[in-house]
């Protein structure tokens, strides 16, 4: 009899370890494969004498940093957009309650589109916490409709837009690997499709980081909106592409998330110039504009240039449909060569 029980917790002891094992060994193996699978992004960021320990510490007093883990943080439908034939995907960010602008860019730019030949794909990128039920079932809702969705699980506010955007190129980086190119597009730009794509196909899919150029410069650190968003003896000057579009080639993407713990230090709303600080450590600059062509304007109610790619800041929404439906005859055939 006593044998026989010491049998049978030895039996028993047995299968909890094979229950308690399996599934952790399941987990290191798939962590060893992402580390296997990107170990030359970590190694490249080492050679540049960059390290995930070894941080610059602001002095500035005033200067609070946001916090990134680098995980898988987005609700979707499970279905990614992105096909074998695609060759761009837009990301549009847009405010989680703006259905109506999400439906005005839905109106005119459709999953699967063919312009010039190439494949569009989209999707929309919101941020909201989960606790926030009402804003997540409508959400929910919206994309079960559309399929077009993807939500950043975090608090919905100006300090963590990094957060957002860091998310969603992890999301590309696991479920959107065959695309040629990745647009970073704030949901107030109008896209002149045709001239996009015509610029693309123009330029190589390797190493690409395009954008509009601009540079900082300052002596008591940087407010926006009520937020120290740069410390005073942050490093300069700084250059970056400007956040409100710009496009990587997708080669590119798996430097963003790896490369975001390479940083000293994370800024907080200024996501722009994290995706570029991330770059220039990996050593991929901004790409040269072409001279033929107005890749990124702000809108002021003006003329709009015929080789326009990106118009942004169309905040009045009577201005936004309006463009989308007056160019609406021509937005998808390119107009330089």
């Amino acid at each position: 009899m006593k044998f026989c029980c010491i049998f049978f917790l030895c039996f028993v002891g047995y299968g909890l370890s094979i229950v308690l094992i399996q599934p952790l060994k399941h987990i290191m193996m798939l962590n060893l494969k992402v580390v296997t699978e990107y170990q030359y992004v970590h190694n490249l960021f080492k050679s540049r004498n960059y390290s995930t320990r070894h941080k610059w510490n602001s002095r500035d007093s005033n200067y609070e940093p946001i916090t990134y883990e680098m995980r898988k943080n987005i609700m979707w439908n499970g279905q990614s957009v992105c096909k074998n034939e695609s060759f761009i995907l837009l990301m549009y960010f847009v405010n989680k309650n703006d259905i109506e602008r999400r439906n005005v860019i839905r109106e005119y730019v459709k999953q699967d589109m063919v312009v010039d030949g190439k494949m569009i794909n989209y999707v929309f990128v919101v941020a909201s916490p989960l606790n926030d039920t009402d804003v997540m079932q409508r959400l929910k809702d919206e994309n079960a409709i559309h399929g077009d969705i993807l939500i950043s699980l975090h608090d919905d506010n100006y300090r963590l837009v990094p957060i957002t955007i860091l998310d969603a190129f992890y999301w590309v980086r696991e479920y959107c690997k065959t695309v040629s190119f990745v647009s970073r597009v704030d949901g107030d730009v109008w896209i002149h499709l045709g001239n996009l794509i015509l610029y693309y196909k123009s330029i190589a899919d390797q190493r690409i980081y395009s954008g509009c150029r601009w540079s900082l410069s300052f002596d008591k650190g940087i407010d926006y909106k009520g937020i120290h968003i740069i410390p005073f003896d942050y490093p300069q000057p700084i250059v970056f592409a400007v956040g409100g579009a710009y496009t990587v080639s997708r080669d590119v993407v798996p430097f963003i998330n790896i490369g975001a713990n390479y940083l000293d230090t994370i800024l907080p709303v200024s996501e722009d110039i994290v995706i570029s600080e991330i770059l220039r450590r990996a050593g991929i600059g901004i790409y040269p504009i072409r001279k033929n062509i107005t890749l990124y304007k702000n809108y002021n109610y003006d003329f709009i240039p015929p080789n326009v790619v990106f118009l942004h800041a169309i905040k009045n929404m009577q201005a936004f449909k309006a463009i989308y439906a007056n160019y609406s005859g021509i937005f998808l055939k390119p107009y330089f060569n």
